[in-house]
């Protein structure tokens, strides 16, 4: 049986309304949620894959429905949440998505059960079930890390500093001249000392020599 499931005129009024308010620079939504809006309002036939992420997306943000400004008339309507539920087909594709999520399961089960019940279709029957779980986890996990619309402000980090070694530098430098400067002060007083002492020593001497001539020639 062929994939296709055909859009709703509810869901196609929907989609339309969310394009118009992005139009208008309303905040909400991705740019996934920008292109399933877009499938939906050109009547695109969705897959099997592709309707079962939208219920998986409606049950996730049913929650957001009882923020305030999703409903007409309340503060902020249309609210980012609201802009985001119409892009995907609004409260019509959330009833679409569920009838049709639970009519391919069922499709999906049926045709399991027309094989051959044996050990190997056990086995095969695991793997399909375990292939179904991680096909709709990752559709979740593809929403979850899917960009918005509206660029995420990004904080400038502050300027680095880099610290001048030059005032480090000047200290070492201011005390070397100190020292030198202060170095010959005790040179000048040792040099002065000596030069008076050896004026005095030969004046005191010269008494001596004179009275050893006079007496030698009375004798």
């Amino acid at each position: 049986m062929a994939e296709g499931h055909t859009p709703t005129s509810g869901m196609k009024s929907a989609a339309r309304r969310a394009l118009q308010w992005k139009k208008e620079g309303k905040r909400g939504g991705t740019r996934v949620g920008l292109t399933r809006a877009n499938q939906i309002v050109n009547g695109t036939a969705l897959s099997d894959s592709t309707v079962m992420r939208m219920y998986s997306f409606f049950s996730r943000h049913e929650v957001d429905k009882k923020a305030t400004g999703f409903s007409s008339g309340e503060e902020g309507f249309p609210s980012p949440g609201r802009v985001a539920w119409d892009l995907w087909g609004g409260d019509a594709g959330f009833s679409w998505s569920r009838q049709k999520a639970a009519s391919i399961k069922n499709r999906r089960m049926n045709k399991m059960s027309n094989s051959v019940w044996d050990g190997a279709f056990l086995g095969q029957l695991g793997r399909e079930n375990s292939s179904v779980q991680a096909q709709e986890v990752e559709l979740d996990l593809e929403d979850e890390i899917d960009e918005p619309l509206e660029p995420e402000v990004v904080e400038t980090p502050a300027p680095v500093v880099e610290q001048t070694p030059e005032k480090v530098e000047d200290k070492p430098a201011e005390n070397v001249v100190t020292t030198e400067s202060a170095a010959p002060a005790p040179a000048d007083t040792i040099a002065e000392a000596p030069a008076e002492a050896p004026v005095e020593a030969p004046a005191e001497a010269s008494a001596p020599a004179e009275e050893v001539a006079t007496t030698e020639p009375t004798a």
